[in-house]
This record gives structure tokens, sequence and C-alpha cells, in this order.
């Protein structure tokens, strides 16, 4: 086995092994289509290769931005027929002697062997996020009669969400972003025309929510629900701007799939007296900062 850095014309080589490590998940597949290669924008990223008897078996790529300044991102992937051979620990050791900055990744709860990979590898748990599908139109009759206020334009909801994703990342602190880097990101292309609702206190915004284009593999049945988020705390905002886009759904006639960290309470409490929240599906894991 040895490692080398990624090449331009490596790029089909490592589809292969992202086709072989995600493709019993079409929607996790689609969702790696970017992980390696060339670093997007103005992140500092290196890529690099395992090979095995010439074949590439495994990609491990590092992200550094200026988003999340305390830690650099990292993504592994390893072919399952190269498992248990120590490739995955051969790139995680190269990758750290690269970043200037202790390593967040993500993990999948019910993947065991991802599991135990970063518990060897001292990656401690920051924060769990739920995931999940549902029927909008079998817990509508659960959710109050959404009173919602003018809608906030989209300048005024960038910023709010901006400002809810810096509440709800204290476990590994966020940088704000400009107004216009907040517009492509919660409300760009990807917006559901209309969607957009907000709950007001004194002519603020302290509740809002949009649907969007579900992100990597979109199944054309379903709407996105991620960015939805209260500041104050207030359960009844929470509560009302979920329930405007259930009603948002059901009149569309598609599914919610939705998103939500276990820092974003309203909205998690929300969701689970609908019964639709389940279990955490996975966790970004960090080293120490101290390390």
């Amino acid at each position: 086995m040895s490692l080398r850095p990624f090449a331009e014309s490596d790029s089909d080589a490592v589809r292969s092994v992202l086709d072989a490590t995600y493709g019993h998940d079409p929607r996790l597949r689609a969702l790696h289509e970017d992980a390696h290669g060339p670093p997007p924008g103005d992140l500092f990223g290196r890529t690099l290769l395992a090979e095995r008897d010439g074949e590439v078996v495994a990609a491990g790529t590092i992200l550094h931005g200026p988003r999340h300044p305390r830690r650099t991102w990292l993504t592994l992937s390893v072919a399952p027929t190269s498992r248990r051979l120590g490739i995955g620990t051969a790139l995680l050791h190269d990758l750290r002697e690269i970043a200037e900055r202790p390593l967040r990744t993500r993990g999948i709860f019910a993947n065991d062997a991802a599991m135990g990979f970063l518990r060897r590898h001292e990656f401690g748990l920051l924060n769990r996020s739920f995931e999940g599908r549902f029927d909008p139109a079998a817990v509508v009759a659960r959710l109050p009669e959404p009173r919602l206020d003018r809608p906030p334009s989209v300048d005024e909801a960038a910023t709010f969400f901006d400002r809810v994703y810096q509440a709800t990342h204290r476990f590994d602190p966020a940088e704000p972003r400009s107004l216009e880097q907040a517009r492509e990101v919660f409300c760009g292309e990807t917006l559901i025309e209309n969607s957009l609702v907000c709950v007001r206190e004194e002519g603020s915004v302290i509740a809002a929510a949009n649907l969007t284009v579900p992100p990597g593999l979109d199944p054309g049945d379903e709407l996105y629900l991620v960015w939805v988020g209260v500041l104050g705390g207030n359960e009844k905002a929470a509560a009302t701007v979920v329930a405007a886009c259930v009603r948002f759904a059901i009149e569309a006639g598609k599914a919610i799939r939705f998103e939500v960290d276990e820092t974003n309470a309203p909205v998690c409490k929300a969701l689970d007296r609908l019964g639709v929240l389940g279990e955490p599906e996975f966790g970004i894991f960090g080293e120490d900062l101290s390390a």
C-alpha cells in the first residue's frame, strides 16, 4: 500500500471508490460526489489517495476555511474490500501532519466500523443530528394552526438564519457570513418559492423557516427542511413555522425530509411532538482543541 497526492487524472478512480463505499445508498453517494479533489473557493485543502497493487482504494481529504476556524474538516472514504488493513489510519496520520488545526468529521451512528475508528483515534462527540422523512398529511392534525407574520425579505431571512446557525454551532463556533454569502447559503437557488415564513416579536423575526430542494439527490417527491430555527428559545414560535412548512408541503403534494441539530432544541421538540424525530442519525466528531 502506498499514499500519494490527488491528481486531476484520478477523478474516475475516486468516483469508483465512492461507488464502492456509498453505492448502497444513492442519496449518501450523491452527497459525497465532491468530497475529494481540488478544494472549492477560498478553502485550503489537500487530498491523499491510497493505492494497493496500483489501484486507488481509498481517499482522504482535509478542508479548512473561515467558517469554522478552530478545526479542519476531514473526509475519509475506504473501499469495503480494503478495510481493516490500516489504510484509513495511514491516511489520517498523513493528513494530520498537513493540517494546521485539530480535525473534525461526520460519523453515522449505525456504522459500527466508523464509530470504532473514531474512538480509536480519539475523536470526541461534539454534536448529534436528526434526519428523517415523513408524510405531512399524516401529522398535520397534531400541529397548531400557524399564525404567521409578514414574511421576511430575503436579506432579513438570510441574516436571521446565519444568526441561528451561529447559535446552534457553539460546539465548534462559526464566524458570521457576509450578507451575500448568507443569501447564497440560506436563500439561494434551491429555495422553494413562497415557502419562506416567520414569526415576529415587536417587528423583529424570532423564528423562521423555509423549504429547499433536497441536496445531492432530489427524488422529486420531497421538500427539504433544514433552515429552520428560533432565537430566544420560543417553542410556540418554532411549532408555528414547522406547522407552516407542513401545510406548504401538503399543498405541494410532497413529503418532508428534515435535518436538525440537537442544539436546535425548540425545533427538535416541535418535530418530536409530531412523532417523527426518532433517534439521532449522525454526529459531528472532533479532536481536542488543546491537543
